[in-house]
């Protein structure tokens, strides 16, 4: 490539060269679309169809009436809900309607109407969420970016607050929200592609406006904006280089310089995700698009170090959005992803190096979604949840035993889009 790694990669720290770096952001994207329909016609189970917008293909939808909504489905999955506290919340909508809903995990849930709506990037690849939500205080805290761009943040303790402006902060991208201790932080790219840091600490904002990286050409930013997680105590961020090497930085009150991870061949027209596990050996785990044929890739952290020979998770698993990780006990992990053909997808992860083949959330009748799904960890004898919009609404399914339960659909959601879901610990 000309100019070589390390070139590329001054071009996408510092700031100097935003103007070329604009440029070529325009030229990457008009690219990708190129690229996506001369792509190989070769049969994919989940491979890239780029012709009919992102509700193409794969069988309908269920009617309302097919989708399980008894509470005594979630119960099964989740165990005895007689003796389980756990809460589980989630916002969601669309670019003229937001709701959020909340209550116990065990109960089927109905959305209140909220006052505001969520960005939408309508038929572009690689739609990121728009909303985030995280456990925080006893409750929930949400951050979602508005149709107009603005960043907006919600509270729950036994119903949503209404939405309030996270400062002057205004985005291009989704935002991504991590806790350390009762403070909530905020990552996301301003419309500047330039990344941004907030707190949210006794029911109040900060400015949102630390700069990731540090001030001045020490900034980081990119075509998509950054993810984030929480280890030993700080903050691990994540981003895609657009020399297509994975980038992570790490805040313990300051930001660190950004380190490349040389194994990494990302998709740096997607953004990567990242959580934080537990019980197992390693503290964090991330999954992205790999450049060029966009098939999922993870990376762990142990000790401090990431793996330098990321895991192809499996060779028929890969999408045109955004991946999604949630953490299952024993430090194992949930990938969900929405396939080409608009329908959800899981694998698994056992923590150490092996991967379940890609397999449908719902076996008969894969459901088309609007949107890429949200997971959750799991509750209430439940090992995670996963969420996401089809015509029906919001649906929620638990997943236990190496299987999603049926469906759910949550009352009130009509019309949904996106949709980020989260739960309390028990």
């Amino acid at each position: 490539m000309p100019g070589g790694a390390e070139s590329i990669h001054k071009s996408y720290h510092f700031p100097s060269r935003r103007r070329v770096f604009l440029f070529n952001l325009r030229f990457v994207r008009v690219a990708f679309v190129a690229f996506v329909c001369a792509c190989s016609s070769t049969p994919q189970i989940f491979g890239p169809v780029y012709d009919s917008g992102p509700w193409a293909g794969g069988d309908a939808a269920p009617d309302a009436t097919d989708a399980a909504t008894s509470s005594d489905v979630v119960t099964e999955a989740q165990g005895d809900g007689s003796t389980c506290t756990s809460v589980l919340a989630l916002v969601g909508g669309s670019s003229t309607t937001l709701f959020g809903a909340g209550g116990p995990a065990t109960s089927t849930l109905s959305a209140a109407t909220i006052v505001g709506t969520l960005a939408d990037c309508g038929t572009n690849f690689g739609c990121a969420n728009p909303a985030a939500i995280i456990p925080l205080g006893g409750g929930f805290l949400a951050a979602f970016a508005t149709s107009s761009g603005t960043l907006e943040s919600a509270t729950f303790q036994t119903s949503w607050s209404s939405p309030a402006a996270i400062a002057a902060a205004a985005t291009i991208d989704g935002p991504w929200l991590t806790a350390i201790g009762t403070t909530g932080h905020l990552l996301y790219q301003g419309t500047d592609y330039k990344f941004y840091h907030g707190q949210y600490a006794s029911s109040a904002w900060d400015s949102a406006s630390d700069p990731v990286g540090g001030a001045g050409a020490n900034q980081s930013y990119g075509v998509r904006g950054p993810v984030v997680a929480t280890a030993s105590g700080d903050l691990v961020a994540l981003q895609a280089g657009s020399n297509s090497y994975l980038y992570d930085q790490t805040w313990s009150g300051s930001w660190q310089a950004a380190v490349e991870q040389g194994g990494a061949a990302i998709q740096d027209t997607l953004p990567p995700t990242i959580i934080a596990l537990t019980g197992g050996t390693s503290e964090l785990l991330a999954a992205y698009l790999r450049n060029g044929d966009y098939k999922v890739m993870a990376v762990a952290r142990t000790g401090g170090m990431w793996n330098v020979s990321p895991t192809l998770v499996d060779p028929n698993a890969f999408s045109n959005d955004p991946v999604v990780l949630a953490p299952l006990p024993n430090g194992g992990a949930l990938l969900v992803f929405r396939g080409s053909d608009q329908t959800p997808y899981f694998c698994t992860w056992d923590g150490v190096s092996t991967w379940t083949t890609a397999a449908p959330i719902v076996p008969t009748n894969n459901p088309t979604i609007a949107a890429l799904p949200s997971v959750a960890a799991g509750v209430c004898g439940a090992e995670a949840f996963v969420a996401f919009a089809t015509s029906s609404g919001v649906e929620i399914a638990a997943f236990a035993g190496g299987v999603f339960g049926p469906p759910v659909v949550v009352t009130g959601t009509t019309g949904a889009k996106f949709v980020a879901i989260s739960t309390s610990p028990e």
